[in-house]
């Protein structure tokens, strides 16, 4: 971008271009610059004006090297007072002591403009040597489709700020999509709106109405109808029938024959069978009948030939139980089970089985008192042929007394005067021997008076009544006092 660009410029008051609270100090005490005449204008006899033209210049130089527009802006009112009279002289030395304290980069230098061309920026003029920084706007609006864009930059050297405008950016049309699509069919035209949007806003561009023609039938698979089934001997029919797969109209109808199946032989069967057996011959016939429809298809007569015997389970006979010290025997005999011919015969020994003791029994018992000593054999016999096996003799030691309980014997109960006494008596529970007896006594029980009961008095001075308490359990009188009817 130019520096002399036709955008509009704008310059910036104190509070916006003094960023720093320095800066506002210098700001409140100076109050906003005067105005002068230019440069040219001055009276030649005011001082030396090449001097004071290297002074401003100097003082410029030095402003834009140290980054601040503002300082600049002061230099200059500084150097226009020190060249209009010396009233200002102490005002210029007092504003290069508060720049020289407060001076602070803000804005990185760009060049260096002559005191001249400082003054056209400061008079306002459009066509100044600004240096726009176009890196970094202050404010950025990107252009829309529709609606303008603007960017303000700033000059890197004074502060002025520049607008500039960006046209609307336009449409940028996407491909086409389809909306509100009725798919056509065979019966029906469809309809479908064609749509392009803006890749950008997504605004609708265009719209357009599109017609899709009545589309041909589309034929699905045949479907059998009115099927006869075929069977073993006569044949079947059905017919194929095609129909839309959209609107199900029939489009063709195809009758077909299907071939008989044929017979399906069955497993052979046996009828009129006659067993064979290990006596004669048998006989059958083995028939084939159709699975499907049962027709006989074939038949065979047999010859069964005679069987072998039939061995049944063998028998004993001729069984001789064994001892317990002797042996016995048996024969086991195979018969046929059919024809009951003997097939075979075995004789077999049986071992002495031995003897089989039985429960020992006691025999002989003499049984044990509380002090004597018992006895008895301890026998063994063969439970099978009764032989004594064994013989044992037991002693039974003498148990020993075994006391039972306590219990009272003489017993004469208390009264309620005198002492009452019992003994307690234990004896063994086998042989009923005394072992222990104690005796024991039971203090008398004491009087129980019982409610007081009314007994009446008759004298010949008058009739009253007493009051009279007796013991409830022996019945004496233990009080009786008169009582005065009210």
């Amino acid at each position: 971008m130019s520096d002399r660009s036709s955008g509009r410029i704008e310059y910036r008051d104190e509070t916006e271009i003094i960023a720093y609270p320095e800066y506002n100090v210098l700001n409140e005490e100076l109050g906003n610059p005067p105005e002068y005449p230019p440069l040219e204008g001055k009276p030649s006899g005011a001082g030396n004006p090449g001097r004071d033209r290297r002074g401003l210049g100097q003082w410029i130089v030095s402003a834009f090297r140290g980054g601040s527009a503002v300082v600049c802006a002061l230099l200059l009112i500084a150097a226009l007072a020190a060249s209009h009279g010396s009233g200002m002289g102490k005002t210029s030395e007092k504003l290069a002591q508060q720049i020289e304290a407060a001076q602070r980069p803000a804005i990185p230098q760009q060049s260096e403009p002559s005191a001249r061309a400082f003054w056209a920026v400061w008079q306002g003029d459009p066509n100044g040597p600004h240096h726009f920084d176009t890196e970094k706007p202050v404010s950025l609006q990107q252009a829309s489709c529709t609606t303008a864009g603007f960017a303000a930059y700033v000059c890197l050297d004074c502060g002025a700020k520049q607008e500039l405008l960006t046209p609307p950016a336009g449409h940028q049309p996407a491909d086409p999509v389809r909306e509100n699509e009725t798919e056509a069919t065979c019966s029906a035209a469809g309809y479908y709106d064609e749509v392009v949007y803006c890749t950008v806003c997504g605004a609708e561009i265009s719209r357009d109405p599109v017609t899709v023609a009545v589309q041909p039938h589309t034929p699905g698979e045949a479907v059998i109808e009115n099927e006869t089934e075929p069977n073993c001997t006569e044949e079947g029919f059905r017919e194929a029938v095609t129909s839309c797969v959209y609107c199900g109209v029939e489009l063709s109808r195809k009758k077909e024959s299907i071939q008989p199946t044929g017979h399906t032989p069955a497993e052979a069967v046996k009828e009129n069978e006659t067993a064979a057996t290990c006596l004669a011959e048998g006989s059958c016939e083995e028939v084939v009948y159709c699975s499907v429809c049962g027709e006989e298809l074939s038949r065979t007569p047999q010859v069964l030939a005679k069987t072998d015997h039939v061995p049944a389970a063998a028998v004993a006979e001729h069984y001789r139980a064994p001892g317990c010290t002797t042996a016995g025997s048996r024969e086991d005999v195979v018969y046929c089970s059919v024809c009951h011919e003997e097939l075979s015969r075995k004789t077999v020994t049986l071992a002495a089985a031995g003897h089989s003791a039985a429960a020992a029994v006691r025999e002989g018992e003499v049984a044990a008192t509380c002090t004597t000593d018992g006895r008895y054999d301890e026998v063994v016999y063969c439970s099978r042929c009764k032989t004594e096996l064994s013989r044992k003799t037991v002693i039974a030691s003498a148990p020993g007394h075994a006391a039972g309980a306590e219990q009272r014997e003489n017993e004469d109960p208390a009264t309620c005067t005198s002492d009452g006494s019992y003994e307690l008596a234990s004896y063994c529970t086998r042989c009923g021997m005394e072992m222990s007896r104690s005796y024991h006594t039971t203090a008398a029980r004491g009087h129980n008076p019982g409610k007081p009961v009314r007994e009446r008095a008759d004298t010949a001075a008058a009739i009253f009544y007493e009051e009279v308490v007796y013991c409830t359990r022996c019945g004496e009188e233990l009080s009786r006092r008169p009582i005065k009817e009210p």
